[in-house]
């Protein structure tokens, strides 16, 4: 799931790209792409290690698999956390039914 998430994430900011070249959007799209990467390697590397644990079941194939897994998952983290650069300039507020936001004031 964490690779169609990171896909669709990787197309839409290709989509965006409207001639700004911001450091913070370029550092943040590089990281995407990156990691974007790293998963599909893993989840290759992932499947053939899974097929040869199963057929011959040799020794520290399954931790090979476990190695893999655990990119992906530091990827996934790492996509998220540029949440942080494409939010930098950005305020977001809650508001509950009734409250007034502090531009309404």
């Amino acid at each position: 799931m964490s690779l169609l998430y990171m896909t669709v994430i990787n197309i839409i900011f290709h989509w965006r790209k409207d001639g700004t070249t911001d450091k913070q959007n370029t550092k943040s799209a590089r990281l995407k792409q990156l990691c974007w990467c790293v998963v599909c390697v893993s989840v290759v590397m992932m499947g053939y290690l899974y097929w040869r644990h199963n057929e011959y079941c040799e020794p520290y194939v399954y931790s090979g698999f476990a190695f893999f897994e655990y990119l992906v998952v530091i990827s996934t983290i790492v996509v998220h956390g540029t949440a942080a650069l494409d939010l930098k300039d950005n305020e977001i507020a809650v508001l509950s039914n009734g409250a007034k936001s502090v531009q309404d004031t």
